[in-house]
């Protein structure tokens, strides 16, 4: 066995070892592996532990055992108990249950919103507006008086087009105007009625623009194109990769800036990610401060005109935007001065509307109710909203589940309008709601007033 350093011992006894021999002495330490004895003549002796008996061997053990050392009484701490997260007892600016005048209005859509099941195209009320289309898609949504197809072909022939409210082709198609030759994509159609399009140009493909006759206004140079905005859109200068967005969606990515309608940079800035202008402001993400960590948070910021960023607090790891003179975050809507109109109270989270419906949704996760609350003045309205699952308004409703497994709509009210029914309705737009039946194995297009159109 091996032992530690060893304590004086004033004890005169036999020892023995290996060979039968035997002397007299006391013990004096164990140093390492060898043990020192004293005689009865006061000379000291060494003698490695190995070669005493097992008697011997057994009571040096005893000997050099230190004592275990007692454990001071320490007072036990309760263990904290988990605090417990409430609602607040009153709410930010809240006006109970006045309802603001513009939230009562009827949501009005848009002329020619089409959405497609099978051959027939529907507008959001069930109306059938076109069968036999000679083009597939799964919705049109139209900008003025016209609509891009960038995922519509013609049947057969796979080529984009421009369709008009009537559901014919006015560019490509099967109309008499073809797209520039070699086009591969073409992306939804600016305020200014340019279009961005891509075609092949030696290795890459690039974008530009074309007006609705078809004629190329700014040359294919670019690795991505947005629509026009405010007068101005986002290129890409170098090749685009994706973005995962907080929602699950994704974001085309690349080097960003804004150019005009001639083509020119108007606003420079290298941003990951650039979306449209409104209301004179755009949101952008900027570039990862180190390229290679993929799990870094994003940066959200928006950007004027003249290239400020404007970030009232600090950078978002969500998108967000500008619209109707305010700004929205996780946890304040901001003016178009950066003055803070509604501070969101703690464990709350703010969640913008993805529409012009003017209501956000004030969250504080499973457990607690919501509130809405007005964007432009930023006061809370209208009752307690007690649901498991909440998502932000899309044209006017806004999908909740009172148990997370059926789904149904309220408005802008907070009032139920389609009663949870739904297993899971994947797609609100346009004006009709999506959803799977299971037990039929197809899928079926609803109102916002709960009725099946589709067969």
């Amino acid at each position: 066995m091996t032992l530690t350093n060893g304590i004086v011992c004033a004890e005169m006894r036999t020892w023995e070892n290996l060979d039968g021999r035997k002397t007299v002495a006391e013990f004096v330490k164990l140093d390492k592996d060898m043990v020192y004895l004293k005689l009865g003549s006061g000379r000291e002796g060494k003698v490695a532990l190995k070669q005493l008996s097992i008697a011997d061997q057994d009571y040096v053990a005893q000997k050099t055992v230190k004592p275990t050392p007692v454990s001071p009484q320490l007072e036990v701490q309760p263990i904290p108990a988990k605090k417990t997260i409430e609602a607040p007892k009153t709410w930010p600016n809240d006006d109970g249950m006045n309802i603001p005048s513009d939230v009562m209005k009827p949501w009005i859509y848009a002329p020619g919103v089409a959405c497609k099941m099978e051959d027939v195209f529907w507008d959001p009320s069930g109306k059938k507006l076109w069968e036999n289309a000679t083009f597939s898609t799964n919705g049109l949504t139209f900008f003025g008086s016209y609509s891009t197809t960038k995922m519509t072909y013609t049947k057969g022939k796979e080529r984009h087009g421009i369709v008009n409210l009537e559901g014919r082709f006015i560019l490509g198609g099967d109309s008499n105007l073809p797209l520039p030759e070699g086009t591969i994509a073409i992306g939804e159609p600016g305020d200014n009625g340019l279009i961005a399009f891509s075609k092949k140009v030696g290795e890459a493909e690039l974008w530009g623009y074309i007006n609705l006759k078809g004629a190329i206004v700014i040359d294919a140079k670019w690795h991505y194109a947005t629509r026009f905005s405010n007068g101005l859109a986002a290129v890409s200068l170098e090749k685009a990769g994706y973005l995962s967005d907080y929602f699950g969606g994704f974001y085309i990515t690349g080097k960003y800036v804004y150019i005009d309608e001639k083509g020119n940079e108007e606003v420079s800035g290298g941003w990951q990610v650039a979306r449209p202008f409104f209301d004179g402001h755009a949101a952008v993400c900027l570039p990862r401060e180190v390229p290679s960590k993929s799990n870094e948070p994003n940066r959200w910021a928006l950007v004027k005109k003249d290239g400020k960023l404007f970030v009232p607090g600090d950078f978002q790891e969500r998108m967000f935007e500008f619209r109707d003179g305010r700004l929205v975050t996780k946890t304040a809507i901001y003016d178009s001065d950066g003055k803070i109109i509604f501070t969101a109270p703690e464990p709350y989270n703010i969640f913008d509307c993805d529409d012009a419906s003017g209501v956000c949704i004030l969250s504080g996760g499973a457990g607690l109710p919501s509130r809405l609350v007005h964007r432009k003045s930023g006061r809370c309205y209208g009752p307690l909203l007690d649901f498991k699952i909440i998502w932000p308004f899309s044209e006017g409703l806004a999908c909740v589940s009172v148990d997370g497994k059926s789904y149904g709509f309220i408005d802008r009210t907070g009032k139920i309008v389609i009663q949870p029914k739904f297993a899971h309705p994947y797609d609100y737009k346009n004006g009709y709601i999506n959803v799977r039946n299971n037990e039929l194995d197809k899928s079926e297009l609803w109102n916002r007033q709960g009725e099946k159109f589709s067969e």
